[in-house]
């Protein structure tokens, strides 16, 4: 979960240090991000790429950090529960590098369609260890 939670911060740094680059070298005026609107060809695509991961952070990662805590609080952590914990944080780290470096779409297709069936795979599993209680 603290990988997981890392992720969000080390992203907006990464944002940050784009928009600040992006600013200094007048590629965009600072005034864009008092509101975040301008026409596409006006913000550096990296720029956008880094906005949007940062977005998609809050998206699919939330459902683990509940499934997690959910795990933890009811006691209900082993082995399966481990694999799919560290399943779905590797596969987000491979997602991120993808989408942050080359932003191959097949690739990032993947990973993020892996990453939700481990995320599948871990809910079904605390689901049906409740009911089994």
């Amino acid at each position: 979960m603290f990988v997981q939670v890392l992720f969000p911060f080390l992203t907006l740094l990464l944002m940050f240090l784009r928009k600040i680059k992006a600013v200094r070298t007048k590629t965009v005026r600072a005034s864009y991000f008092k509101l975040n609107r301008a026409q596409a060809v006006d913000v550096p695509d990296d720029i956008v790429v880094v906005s949007n991961h940062y977005d998609n952070l809050f998206q699919m990662p939330v459902l683990f950090l509940v499934g997690a805590t959910l795990v933890v609080t009811l006691n209900l952590v082993d082995t399966t529960m481990l694999i799919f914990a560290w399943l779905f944080v590797f596969t987000r780290i491979l997602h991120s590098m993808i989408h942050l470096r080359t932003n191959h779409l097949q690739q990032r297709y993947y990973i993020f369609g892996s990453s939700c069936l481990v995320l599948l795979g871990m809910w079904m599993t605390v689901i049906g260890k409740i009911f089994s209680l």
